[in-house]
């Protein structure tokens, strides 16, 4: 029988697992930006929602499944391992925006904050519609803390976003948003 080495094996494995996690977060910028939460136990946890309501969300497995021949341990090269932990990668990283895709879809559809662009390419209009539908927060001296957008053609977008940016119609929603949030932080604070 061959000897094993435990503590080799042990820091293959969590270097292994945290080039996974650096190559998701290259491969789906998405990942990236949301902050992760581990549970150890249940089928489910729960969200709250800033309107102080509640919701219990299944748990949801996702798995990479990656199979490699028989070899030599010196034809095992980094390269044949980078291939495999990519491919893991990818599978990971396709699973994860799946899932995180279906919660949107599901969450906007159900709060009524979906824009249907309606084939047609993204717009102004159709930033500011969201824009409008969107609860916005702020900081302390009232600087709007804009939305991340993820999706479509970066470049196709960019421009939609950057004269939307500058109009004077987002800078009335933006206005109107910032004294909602400051009358639901003021209201919070007289509560609690």
């Amino acid at each position: 029988m061959l000897p094993t080495f435990p503590l080799i094996e042990r820091h293959r494995a969590r270097a292994n697992r945290e080039r996974i996690r650096q190559l998701v977060r290259q491969m789906a910028p998405l990942v990236a930006v949301i902050s992760p939460r581990v549970q150890h136990e249940g089928g489910s946890f729960t969200t709250e929602r800033h309107d102080d309501g509640t919701e219990a969300v299944p748990t949801t497995e996702l798995r990479a499944e990656v199979s490699f021949e028989k070899l030599r341990l010196a034809d095992f090269t980094e390269a044949r391992r980078d291939a495999l932990l990519l491919d893991a990668a990818t599978q990971m990283a396709r699973g994860q925006i799946k899932m995180i895709t279906s919660t949107l879809d599901d969450v906007t559809e159900r709060t009524g904050n979906v824009v249907d662009g309606e084939g047609r390419p993204f717009d102004e209009d159709k930033f500011i519609e969201a824009m409008e539908k969107m609860d916005h927060t702020f900081d302390e001296r009232g600087v709007w803390r804009g939305p991340a957008i993820f999706g479509g053609s970066a470049e196709a977008n960019a421009e939609s976003i950057g004269n939307a940016l500058e109009s004077p119609r987002l800078k009335i929603v933006i206005d109107r948003k910032r004294d909602e949030f400051r009358r639901r932080e003021a209201a919070r604070i007289l509560v609690g």
